[in-house]
């Protein structure tokens, strides 16, 4: 399979940012991984992700474990605007059996961490935090 992903190749570990709260403050090492962001500038983004990503007639959903052991995992939803990026969400998950699914994936308010995926989306700039156009 070749998947191509335009002017954008691989990962884009500079790019990534982790919003900076009374939560995170003291408990991230910031710097050049852990980049801080306001909140203010998460939920544009997220909120922008998410306009786009309902104009698409199609999306692709994985929903997965994040962490082996079920005392500690975590349930994540991906929702993504390319199948190649959904095939690889669901390679980095841990799948969840049919029962699982129905026990744990049902109500979207039980579900710990959404991931919004708009692949092809552009972050408009400038935006404080964010200095280039792809934002992770």
């Amino acid at each position: 399979m070749v998947a191509y992903s335009g002017t954008r190749y691989g990962r884009s570990p500079k790019d990534k940012r982790v919003i900076k709260d009374a939560l995170t403050e003291k408990d991230v090492w910031w710097g050049n991984v852990n980049i801080p962001l306001k909140t203010e500038v998460n939920r544009f983004c997220r909120d922008l992700v998410v306009k786009y990503l309902n104009t698409k007639e199609k999306l692709y959903v994985q929903d997965g474990y994040i962490g082996w052991d079920p005392e500690y995992r975590l349930k994540c939803r991906i929702f993504c605007s390319r199948a190649y990026h959904a095939l690889f969400m669901k390679n980095m998950l841990i799948r969840p059996t049919e029962e699982e699914l129905a026990r744990d994936f049902t109500d979207d308010k039980n579900i710990d961490f959404h991931v919004f995926n708009g692949g092809e989306l552009l972050a408009p700039l400038p935006m404080e935090g964010i200095p280039n156009a792809t934002s992770v």
